[in-house]
């Protein structure tokens, strides 16, 4: 009788030994550190949001670096010069604001610097026109940018530092007499049309859609879409804002001498007309919701431009929180008009400021301390 293992004991001894074998292999190259080669990491992409953030933060460091050249070519005259030192330090701040660069930490090749070969003539240094076109650029971007942003806080922040860097470029070209980068005057829009829920009538043609209400004779206006997600309360507020300044404006008018009246009543008009357009978008007009009212209180020693500034400031804030209140793709006439009013707000003699709309961070040097962990 044959005493050989059948054939397959035979293999299931020598699959049960090669394994041992693997083990035992493993083990030893896992002792003299060797292991098995594994892909380096690679960068992670980019979702919508941290490309918009990255732009934004690419921008600002393009500002910065361009106002820095104008400024050290000694070229800029003295009202340059401290427009491009504020442009360069609310820059910082602005980068903060938005997190800085992007830093992946995975080590790359390093970067192997070749001879040039030929002769380049070295870049001309950056002039003040380089950085209000800079500046144009990047606030169009930006203000874009909120009006599409899932995230309300960065819809916000984004138009904030947009309207921010479009005042600078509008400032920073006056001071040298440069053309003006353009600032239309903005179309409150007008309420929707009726709808039809059946079938119109027989002969019955289409809506016409209403008359504009801002109907002037001026030769352009930004045309905008309605917000959608306001609530009463909040287009409450914007009627309020126009109405009370259509109250002071009278009031100094006519305190004012004749011949100086004009342009008050002028100015007047237009914000009344501009709290009727609010009003009518939202419904309220002539309501019991509508919340004007025939006077307001005016303090008795305080001039006109102070009032003017004060209301103005409230409203700039005011519509900058709608901004992240409002739906994406909405929010086009509010940053328009964050943008208005913060330059009117300018023009009767405030003080620029890093965040416009944001009082929060009125003081930037919080965002110094929360990037260094100072309490």
């Amino acid at each position: 009788m044959s005493s050989k293992p059948a054939p397959r004991s035979l293999r299931r001894r020598s699959r049960r030994a090669a394994g041992v074998a693997f083990v035992l292999v493993a083990g030893l190259l896992g002792g003299c550190g060797v292991r098995l080669e594994t892909p380096p990491p690679v960068e992670p992409l980019p979702d919508a949001a941290e490309l918009v953030r990255r732009t934004a933060v690419y921008d600002a460091l393009e500002v910065a670096e361009l106002a820095a050249e104008a400024l050290e070519s000694g070229q800029a005259g003295q009202a340059a010069v401290a427009e491009l030192t504020r442009i360069i330090e609310d820059t910082e701040f602005h980068v903060i604001s938005l997190g800085g660069g992007y830093v992946s930490g995975i080590e790359s090749e390093p970067e192997i610097d070749l001879p040039i070969i030929g002769y380049e003539d070295p870049p001309e240094p950056a002039t003040v026109a380089d950085v209000v076109s800079a500046l144009t650029s990047a606030a169009g971007r930006n203000r874009t940018a909120a009006n599409h942003a899932a995230d309300d806080g960065m819809a916000r922040l984004l138009a904030s530092i947009g309207t921010a860097q479009a005042i600078s470029a509008i400032q920073l070209a006056q001071a040298v007499r440069l053309p003006l980068p353009d600032l239309l005057p903005v179309m409150i829009p007008a309420p929707a049309p009726p709808e039809y829920e059946d079938e119109k009538p027989d002969g019955e043609g289409d809506l016409a859609l209403p008359a504009a209400i801002n109907d002037y004779d001026e030769p352009e206006y930004l045309e905008v879409t309605a917000p959608y997600g306001l609530a009463v309360s909040d287009y409450q507020a914007l009627v309020l804002a126009d109405d009370s300044l259509r109250f002071v404006l009278e009031v100094f008018a006519a305190r004012t001498e004749p011949g100086g009246r004009a342009p008050l009543l002028n100015l007047a008009r237009f914000h009344r007309e501009r709290a009727q357009d609010w009003a009518r978008l939202a419904g309220i007009a002539e309501t019991e919701d509508d919340p004007r009212a025939v006077a307001y209180l005016i303090p008795h020693d305080a001039d006109l431009g102070e009032i003017m500034r004060s209301v103005l400031s409230a409203q700039v804030t005011d519509l900058a929180t709608l901004v992240g209140t409002a739906y994406p793709g909405t929010r086009e006439v509010l940053i328009a008009l964050l943008l208005e009013i913060t330059f009117t707000y300018a023009e009767w003699g405030g003080t620029p400021v890093t965040f416009p709309g944001m009082p929060e961070l009125s003081d930037p040097a919080i965002l110094l301390e929360d990037l260094n962990g100072v309490d």
